[in-house]
Protein backbone atom coordinates (compact mmCIF):
# COMPACT_ATOMS: atom_id res chain seq x y z
CA UNK A 1 0.00 0.00 0.00
CA UNK A 2 1.30 3.41 -0.92
CA UNK A 3 1.20 6.18 1.65
CA UNK A 4 1.25 9.61 0.05
CA UNK A 5 2.04 13.04 1.37
CA UNK A 6 -0.53 15.74 0.67
CA UNK A 7 1.03 19.21 0.73
CA UNK A 8 -1.38 22.10 0.46
CA UNK A 9 -1.41 25.81 1.16
CA UNK A 10 -3.53 28.88 0.64
CA UNK A 11 -1.57 31.86 -0.64
CA UNK A 12 -3.21 35.24 -0.19
CA UNK A 13 -1.84 37.95 -2.49
CA UNK A 14 -1.95 41.61 -1.52
CA UNK A 15 -1.89 42.71 -5.16
CA UNK A 16 -4.67 42.55 -7.74
CA UNK A 17 -3.87 38.94 -8.56
CA UNK A 18 -6.57 37.85 -6.10
CA UNK A 19 -6.19 34.48 -4.43
CA UNK A 20 -4.21 31.39 -5.36
CA UNK A 21 -3.95 27.90 -3.94
CA UNK A 22 -2.39 24.53 -4.61
CA UNK A 23 -2.75 20.92 -3.51
CA UNK A 24 0.07 18.48 -4.20
CA UNK A 25 0.33 14.74 -3.62
CA UNK A 26 3.98 13.79 -3.24
CA UNK A 27 6.00 10.67 -2.41
CA UNK A 28 9.57 12.00 -2.74
CA UNK A 29 10.57 8.58 -4.08
CA UNK A 30 9.57 6.65 -0.93
CA UNK A 31 6.65 4.31 -0.23
CA UNK A 32 5.85 6.20 2.99
CA UNK A 33 6.32 9.91 3.65
CA UNK A 34 4.84 12.48 6.02
CA UNK A 35 5.57 16.20 6.36
CA UNK A 36 5.35 17.35 9.96
CA UNK A 37 6.72 20.90 10.00
CA UNK A 38 6.61 23.80 7.54
CA UNK A 39 8.34 27.18 7.63
CA UNK A 40 7.03 29.78 5.14
CA UNK A 41 9.13 32.64 3.75
CA UNK A 42 8.44 35.35 1.16
CA UNK A 43 10.09 33.26 -1.58
CA UNK A 44 9.63 29.60 -0.65
CA UNK A 45 8.50 27.01 1.89
CA UNK A 46 10.87 24.82 3.90
CA UNK A 47 9.49 21.59 5.34
CA UNK A 48 10.71 18.59 7.30
CA UNK A 49 9.18 15.22 7.98
CA UNK A 50 9.64 11.45 8.07
CA UNK A 51 10.23 8.90 5.31
CA UNK A 52 10.47 5.11 5.36
CA UNK A 53 11.89 2.73 2.78
CA UNK A 54 10.52 -0.68 1.87
CA UNK A 55 14.00 -2.22 2.02
CA UNK A 56 15.20 -3.90 5.23
CA UNK A 57 15.85 -2.71 7.96
CA UNK A 58 12.92 -0.30 7.36
CA UNK A 59 14.38 2.43 9.53
CA UNK A 60 12.53 5.72 9.37
CA UNK A 61 14.54 8.77 8.38
CA UNK A 62 14.25 12.54 8.22
CA UNK A 63 13.43 14.44 5.02
CA UNK A 64 14.10 18.10 4.25
CA UNK A 65 12.16 19.70 1.37
CA UNK A 66 12.22 23.13 -0.26
CA UNK A 67 9.11 24.18 -2.22
CA UNK A 68 8.46 27.23 -4.36
CA UNK A 69 5.36 29.33 -3.68
CA UNK A 70 3.31 27.18 -6.08
CA UNK A 71 4.21 24.01 -4.22
CA UNK A 72 6.73 22.70 -6.76
CA UNK A 73 9.69 20.90 -5.21
CA UNK A 74 13.03 22.67 -5.59
CA UNK A 75 14.81 19.74 -3.91
CA UNK A 76 14.53 17.19 -1.13
CA UNK A 77 17.29 15.62 0.96
CA UNK A 78 17.19 12.85 3.52
CA UNK A 79 19.01 11.86 6.69
CA UNK A 80 18.95 8.07 7.09
CA UNK A 81 20.95 5.28 8.72
CA UNK A 82 20.86 1.50 8.86
CA UNK A 83 21.83 1.77 12.54
CA UNK A 84 19.15 4.14 13.86
CA UNK A 85 16.02 6.13 13.06
CA UNK A 86 15.68 9.88 12.64
CA UNK A 87 12.14 11.11 13.33
CA UNK A 88 10.76 14.65 13.64
CA UNK A 89 7.11 13.79 14.27
CA UNK A 90 6.45 16.89 16.35
CA UNK A 91 8.96 19.01 14.48
CA UNK A 92 9.05 22.76 14.93
CA UNK A 93 11.37 24.01 12.19
CA UNK A 94 12.92 27.42 12.99
CA UNK A 95 15.58 29.76 11.65
CA UNK A 96 18.82 29.88 13.59
CA UNK A 97 20.67 33.06 14.51
CA UNK A 98 23.26 32.42 11.77
CA UNK A 99 20.61 32.07 9.04
CA UNK A 100 20.42 28.28 8.94
CA UNK A 101 17.57 26.05 10.13
CA UNK A 102 17.03 23.80 13.16
CA UNK A 103 14.52 21.12 14.10
CA UNK A 104 14.02 18.64 16.93
CA UNK A 105 12.78 15.07 17.10
CA UNK A 106 13.99 11.75 18.44
CA UNK A 107 16.27 8.97 17.32
CA UNK A 108 16.19 5.27 18.22
CA UNK A 109 19.07 2.79 18.15
CA UNK A 110 19.07 0.62 21.26
CA UNK A 111 17.36 3.44 23.20
CA UNK A 112 15.20 6.50 22.53
CA UNK A 113 17.08 9.81 22.53
CA UNK A 114 16.09 13.40 21.90
CA UNK A 115 17.44 14.65 18.55
CA UNK A 116 18.59 18.13 17.49
CA UNK A 117 19.28 18.72 13.78
CA UNK A 118 20.81 21.78 12.14
CA UNK A 119 20.54 22.27 8.36
CA UNK A 120 21.77 24.84 5.89
CA UNK A 121 19.32 26.37 3.41
CA UNK A 122 20.36 23.80 0.82
CA UNK A 123 19.02 21.03 3.07
CA UNK A 124 22.43 19.64 4.02
CA UNK A 125 22.63 18.33 7.58
CA UNK A 126 25.28 20.45 9.29
CA UNK A 127 25.18 18.61 12.60
CA UNK A 128 23.09 16.41 14.86
CA UNK A 129 23.07 16.15 18.64
CA UNK A 130 21.54 13.34 20.70
CA UNK A 131 20.49 13.50 24.36
CA UNK A 132 19.67 10.61 26.67
CA UNK A 133 16.91 10.70 29.24
CA UNK A 134 18.17 11.31 32.79
CA UNK A 135 15.89 8.49 34.03
CA UNK A 136 15.26 5.69 31.56
CA UNK A 137 15.95 4.57 28.02
CA UNK A 138 12.90 6.40 26.68
CA UNK A 139 12.50 10.04 25.61
CA UNK A 140 9.13 11.46 24.55
CA UNK A 141 9.07 13.35 21.25
CA UNK A 142 9.93 17.00 22.01
CA UNK A 143 7.06 19.48 22.09
CA UNK A 144 8.77 22.65 20.84
CA UNK A 145 12.05 24.42 20.14
CA UNK A 146 12.63 28.15 20.67
CA UNK A 147 15.70 30.35 20.28
CA UNK A 148 17.26 31.81 23.41
CA UNK A 149 18.27 35.49 23.59
CA UNK A 150 21.92 34.33 23.35
CA UNK A 151 21.37 32.55 20.03
CA UNK A 152 21.03 29.06 21.46
CA UNK A 153 17.86 27.03 21.93
CA UNK A 154 15.30 25.92 24.47
CA UNK A 155 13.84 22.46 23.81
CA UNK A 156 10.78 21.31 25.75
CA UNK A 157 10.00 17.58 25.98
CA UNK A 158 8.89 14.85 28.40
CA UNK A 159 10.58 11.94 30.13
CA UNK A 160 9.37 8.95 32.16
CA UNK A 161 11.11 7.74 35.29
CA UNK A 162 11.10 4.19 33.91
CA UNK A 163 9.25 2.14 31.32
CA UNK A 164 7.26 0.54 34.15
CA UNK A 165 6.44 3.90 35.76
CA UNK A 166 4.44 6.18 33.41
CA UNK A 167 4.93 9.17 35.69
CA UNK A 168 5.79 11.65 32.93
CA UNK A 169 7.58 14.89 33.74
CA UNK A 170 8.51 18.01 31.80
CA UNK A 171 12.15 18.29 30.76
CA UNK A 172 13.63 21.56 29.51
CA UNK A 173 17.00 21.61 27.75
CA UNK A 174 19.03 24.73 27.08
CA UNK A 175 21.42 24.30 24.15
CA UNK A 176 24.20 26.44 22.73
CA UNK A 177 24.19 27.71 19.14
CA UNK A 178 25.65 24.42 17.88
CA UNK A 179 23.28 22.28 19.91
CA UNK A 180 25.67 21.55 22.77
CA UNK A 181 23.95 21.01 26.11
CA UNK A 182 24.20 23.96 28.53
CA UNK A 183 21.82 22.53 31.14
CA UNK A 184 18.73 20.40 31.49
CA UNK A 185 16.07 20.55 34.20
CA UNK A 186 13.18 18.23 35.03
CA UNK A 187 9.89 19.61 36.40
CA UNK A 188 6.96 17.67 37.73
CA UNK A 189 5.17 16.22 40.70
CA UNK A 190 5.38 12.64 41.88
CA UNK A 191 2.45 10.31 41.14
CA UNK A 192 0.91 12.55 38.46
CA UNK A 193 1.29 12.81 34.71
CA UNK A 194 2.83 16.10 33.50
CA UNK A 195 2.82 16.48 29.69
CA UNK A 196 4.41 19.45 27.89
CA UNK A 197 2.97 21.23 24.83
CA UNK A 198 4.14 24.81 24.37
CA UNK A 199 6.57 27.61 25.22
CA UNK A 200 6.52 31.42 25.14
CA UNK A 201 9.69 33.49 25.47
CA UNK A 202 9.41 36.77 27.38
CA UNK A 203 11.34 39.97 26.63
CA UNK A 204 13.13 39.52 29.97
CA UNK A 205 14.65 36.26 28.69
CA UNK A 206 12.43 34.24 31.02
CA UNK A 207 10.43 31.37 29.56
CA UNK A 208 6.86 30.17 30.00
CA UNK A 209 6.30 26.41 29.67
CA UNK A 210 2.79 25.05 29.15
CA UNK A 211 1.17 21.64 29.24
CA UNK A 212 -1.17 19.59 31.37
CA UNK A 213 -1.22 17.75 34.70
CA UNK A 214 -3.47 14.70 35.09
CA UNK A 215 -3.86 11.47 37.04
CA UNK A 216 -4.36 9.15 34.05
CA UNK A 217 -1.21 7.23 34.98
CA UNK A 218 -2.79 5.79 38.14
CA UNK A 219 -6.58 5.68 37.71
CA UNK A 220 -9.29 4.53 35.32
CA UNK A 221 -11.96 6.95 36.55
CA UNK A 222 -12.44 10.12 38.62
CA UNK A 223 -10.03 11.93 36.37
CA UNK A 224 -8.16 15.10 37.21
CA UNK A 225 -7.09 17.11 34.17
CA UNK A 226 -5.63 20.62 34.54
CA UNK A 227 -3.84 23.12 32.32
CA UNK A 228 -0.38 23.71 33.78
CA UNK A 229 1.86 26.73 33.12
CA UNK A 230 5.07 27.74 34.85
CA UNK A 231 7.83 30.31 34.34
CA UNK A 232 11.58 29.73 34.59
CA UNK A 233 14.49 32.16 34.56
CA UNK A 234 17.59 31.87 32.35
CA UNK A 235 19.10 29.29 34.73
CA UNK A 236 16.02 27.07 34.61
CA UNK A 237 14.85 27.94 38.12
CA UNK A 238 11.05 27.94 38.42
CA UNK A 239 9.71 31.32 39.57
CA UNK A 240 5.94 30.70 39.52
CA UNK A 241 3.33 28.21 38.33
CA UNK A 242 -0.38 28.23 37.53
CA UNK A 243 -2.91 25.36 37.46
CA UNK A 244 -6.55 25.56 36.41
CA UNK A 245 -9.00 24.53 39.20
CA UNK A 246 -8.93 20.83 40.10
CA UNK A 247 -12.73 20.48 39.96
CA UNK A 248 -12.77 21.40 36.24
CA UNK A 249 -11.62 19.09 33.43
CA UNK A 250 -9.34 21.26 31.31
CA UNK A 251 -6.97 20.25 28.56
CA UNK A 252 -3.37 21.41 28.64
CA UNK A 253 -1.94 24.72 27.44
CA UNK A 254 -1.71 23.66 23.79
CA UNK A 255 -0.48 27.07 22.71
CA UNK A 256 0.22 30.40 24.38
CA UNK A 257 0.25 33.92 22.93
CA UNK A 258 1.45 37.00 24.76
CA UNK A 259 -0.80 40.06 24.70
CA UNK A 260 0.13 43.74 24.46
CA UNK A 261 -0.97 44.39 28.04
CA UNK A 262 1.43 41.79 29.43
CA UNK A 263 -1.11 39.01 29.70
CA UNK A 264 -1.24 35.58 28.14
CA UNK A 265 -3.94 33.95 26.00
CA UNK A 266 -3.97 30.16 26.29
CA UNK A 267 -5.53 27.64 23.89
CA UNK A 268 -6.95 24.64 25.73
CA UNK A 269 -10.06 22.46 25.89
CA UNK A 270 -13.04 21.65 28.11
CA UNK A 271 -13.98 18.05 28.91
CA UNK A 272 -16.43 15.80 30.69
CA UNK A 273 -16.07 12.34 32.23
CA UNK A 274 -18.48 9.67 30.99
CA UNK A 275 -18.84 6.40 32.97
CA UNK A 276 -18.18 3.17 31.08
CA UNK A 277 -18.84 0.76 33.95
CA UNK A 278 -18.49 0.69 37.74
CA UNK A 279 -14.70 0.76 37.66
CA UNK A 280 -13.89 2.73 34.51
CA UNK A 281 -14.67 6.10 32.96
CA UNK A 282 -13.84 7.90 29.76
CA UNK A 283 -12.64 11.48 29.34
CA UNK A 284 -14.28 13.28 26.39
CA UNK A 285 -13.32 16.73 25.11
CA UNK A 286 -16.56 18.50 24.25
CA UNK A 287 -15.30 21.95 23.25
CA UNK A 288 -12.33 24.18 22.74
CA UNK A 289 -11.48 26.53 25.58
CA UNK A 290 -9.57 29.82 25.53
CA UNK A 291 -8.57 31.68 28.66
CA UNK A 292 -6.46 34.72 29.48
Amino acid sequence: MRILVTFSALIIFQAVNGQGYFNKRLRFGFPAATLTSILPTDSCYYATGIIADSVYPYNTGNIFVKFDLEGEVFFSKTLTSTEKTYETWRGDLIFTEDGNLADVGYTIDSIHKLLFIKYNLSGDTLLTREFKSPYSNYFYPPAQIRRTPEGGYYVLANVEKSLSDPDAEFILLKLGHNGDLVWQKVYGQDDVHDVSYSMALLDSGELLCGGRRDNRNNTLKNFIERAYIFKVDSTGAKTWEYLTPQNQLRDGARDMVRTADGGLVVASGKGIEVPINASQGELRWESGYIFK
